[in-house]
């Protein structure tokens, strides 16, 4: 019998049987690969996920506040005191996080089964960095460990409290926590300083958004964050990893041998989207002996290059749908 969209991601997630897997781009389209893509083709008035045959979902970004400061030319925060935390302060924490009509109306499609959803909020090595700026930051653990632990439990606040608001509406089936704390040899810090600055944060949001109903938590981290596994996963509690990033080294059989539950969702080598049919079949079949486990939704490995022709892409996704039935056999 045929699955409805948020029947078969919940139960690809809980390594339960699948009609197939679920096809998705798990990512936002890069603007410079639609940009491509209208120039070939692509009408500006339809949603590529429906142009191209894939699976349907919803996706809410929930930070605490702007990228960039508006009061200054160069958009940087630098914080590096107490007092400047202060005054970023007032333009982080919204009381309104999200449009709550627009969740209600999302809720609808989720309860019918046509879209899986999920959430992402800000972590706590990634929101700091956004904060004190990319060098300040790795020496902030250093000099200015009060105040990254200020920062962090505000966060924590902040993230607890969005999720309670958005669990009310809707519980998404997944939820992501966005670090970025890996490049393509390993990760930025390590041990000592995440069980210092992130574990007690990780442990205290990990079981309040369970507590909320979702299941399904995972870090967005790119590189290779093999150094981390073990420690995130089967210490501190996370699911799983996206994007899975396979250019950096990572090996999705190699990976899953060694932890059997995680989760994973991404792990396509972007590189071979452009690359010969040859070389993107191969790309599938090492990934398939993983997608038979259940528990992964196969993907590329970060945003879509624009590199990738609109042919390609569609040749892409021909096989994606391909191995997506073959997982399930």
């Amino acid at each position: 019998m045929e699955m409805t969209n948020r029947e078969r991601f919940r139960a690809c997630m809980d390594f339960k049987p699948v009609d197939r897997m679920p096809v998705i781009e798990p990512f936002v389209w890069w603007d410079l690969t639609l940009e491509r893509r209208y120039s070939e083709g692509l009408p500006k008035d339809v949603d590529p996920v429906e142009f191209f045959g894939l699976d349907p979902h919803h996706q809410k970004w929930i930070g605490p506040g702007p990228n960039d400061n508006p009061e200054r030319d160069d958009g940087e925060w630098d914080v590096d005191s107490f007092d400047k935390y202060e005054l970023a302060k007032t333009h982080f924490y919204p009381v309104r996080a999200f449009d709550p009509d627009e969740i209600k109306f999302q809720a609808g499609r989720h309860e019918s089964g046509e879209i899986f959803s999920w959430i992402t909020v800000e972590g706590f090595f990634w929101f700091p960095r956004e904060l004190f700026g990319i060098q300040r930051h790795l020496t902030a653990f250093y000099e200015h460990a009060e105040l990254m632990h200020a920062i962090n439990r505000d966060l924590l606040k902040y993230n607890k409290r969005v999720i309670s608001e958005y669990c009310g509406i809707m519980v998404p089936d997944w939820m992501t926590i966005a670090e970025d704390m890996s490049f393509n040899t390993g990760s930025m810090i390590g041990t000592d300083l995440i069980n210092e600055f992130m574990r007690p944060y990780y442990l205290d949001l990990l079981a309040h958004a369970r507590e909320c109903g979702i299941s399904n938590i995972l870090m967005d981290t790119d590189g290779n964050h093999s150094d981390i596994i073990s420690l995130f996963h089967e210490e501190i509690g996370i699911d799983g990893f996206v994007p899975f990033e396979r250019n950096s080294g990572l090996d999705l059989q190699a990976v899953r041998k060694e932890y059997p539950r995680l989760r994973i969702i991404g792990g396509f080598e972007k590189r071979a989207m452009s690359g010969s049919e040859e070389v993107l079949v191969q790309e599938f079949e090492s990934a398939l002996p993983v997608l038979r486990q259940g528990g992964i939704v196969l993907g590329c490995d970060h945003q879509t290059p624009p590199q990738v022709s609109i042919e390609q892409y569609k040749r892409y996704v021909h096989y994606l749908i391909e191995y997506a039935l073959k997982a399930a056999t």
